[in-house]
């Protein structure tokens, strides 16, 4: 019901209290998700994620609009690659980029690592570092991510890394660029909408073709989430 000051259509109180009502929900649904993030570990409160997406720089960067995530951000191709993943697995209901900075205390003094990725999947809280495919071959990189598994296997947290060649094989980037410019734009983020669907509510697909297209690139993505998260992430490193 709304009430006309002036002209003017404007809520009436019950209209408020239910529109107030709707955002302390969305809200405490956020709360918990980013809770999550830091709830396993020594979390450096004083220490904020650095911003990754800035003027200055060589990498393509920029932010990623999702119906999965508010203020997305991605500072190179294969990250950005691994969001569109993301965005149309059926599996991940939640995104997050560079949630949270972890304290790791070890007898060098404290490793801090910041992970890329925190995505809900299938309910359950992964951290996803993505990386190109010769970063183990890098001295420095590799010893620093033995480190980070070994700290995230003793806290118990759930984490993978993901490389380019698994976001880039068979032309998977290709087909889903081409499948999500057809997608409706996400507007403004809202974690009450099931952003698994096609698009919101009065866009659902009605062609045929394009729903099959729809329900097998999920399928792709699902089962290529699935195989990464079950890798020993020890295997990516040479012997």
């Amino acid at each position: 019901m709304t009430s006309n000051h002036g002209g003017l259509n404007t809520p009436s109180p019950k209209s408020r209290s239910r529109s107030k009502t709707r955002t302390r929900r969305t809200r405490k649904i956020d709360a918990q998700f980013d809770k999550l993030s830091a709830s396993a570990i020594n979390h450096d409160h004083r220490r904020k994620v650095r911003e990754i997406v800035t003027v200055s720089g060589q990498n393509p960067r920029g932010h990623y609009p999702s119906t999965k995530g508010k203020r997305l951000k991605y500072e190179s191709l294969i990250e950005q690659d691994l969001l569109l993943v993301l965005e149309v697995a059926s599996d991940v209901s939640k995104i997050s980029t560079q949630p949270v900075v972890l304290n790791f205390e070890n007898d060098a003094g404290v490793l801090r690592y910041t992970p890329d990725i925190l995505a809900r999947i299938l309910d359950e809280d992964f951290y996803v570092e993505v990386k190109p495919k010769t970063f183990a071959s890098n001295p420095d990189v590799a010893a620093r991510m033995k480190k980070v598994i070994v700290h995230m296997r003793e806290s118990n947290l759930k984490f993978f890394i993901i490389v380019c060649e698994d976001l880039r094989a068979d032309g998977l980037q290709d087909m889903l660029r081409i499948l999500l410019a057809k997608r409706p734009a996400p507007g403004r983020y809202d974690p009450r909408r099931n952003a698994t669907t096609w698009g919101p509510p009065g866009s659902e697909l009605s062609d045929p073709e394009l729903t099959a297209r729809w329900l097998n690139a999920q399928t792709i993505c699902n089962e290529l989430l699935q195989r990464v998260m079950k890798r020993d992430p020890d295997s990516l490193f040479p012997i």
